[in-house]
This record gives C-alpha cells, structure tokens and sequence, in this order.
C-alpha cells in the first residue's frame, strides 16, 4: 500500500500539523507501508527520513474535502 500525506507545512517549522504529519508518517512506515509526504517546500539541509519527501511545485494547493454529514 502506498500512502501520499499532503501538509501545507512541514519540516523545519516546528508545530502541531508539522510534528503530527511526521509521526504519522513514521508510524506508518513502521507498519510496512510505503508513504509519501507532499509539503510546499523543500527541507534547507537534507534530512534523512524513513519515507519519501515530495515538495509540492508552486508551493500551494487546493484542497478538496467531504463531509458525509452534508451529502
């Protein structure tokens, strides 16, 4: 299985989304699944990390969500 984690921040900056969204892709990565974390930037120093780091082009995005309770 393969997992994509989109962040509108990451590492370096230090906070709630970005420490969350690093936990969860190393948990995740423990339990044998392939993650890919897209982030608007890249890291300032390379950074070894046990899953794949994509810096999003353009540096921002669109986010599309569904709430079941409104359908």
């Amino acid at each position: 299985m393969h997992v994509a984690v989109l962040t509108y921040h990451f590492l370096p900056r230090l906070g709630g989304v970005e420490v969350a969204t690093h936990e969860l892709a190393c948990a995740l990565t423990r339990c044998g699944v392939e993650v890919s974390v897209i982030a608007p930037r890249q890291l300032p120093e390379p950074m070894e990390l046990p899953y794949r780091l994509v810096p999003l082009q353009g540096g921002s995005c669109l986010l599309y969500t569904s709430d079941a309770a409104d359908e």
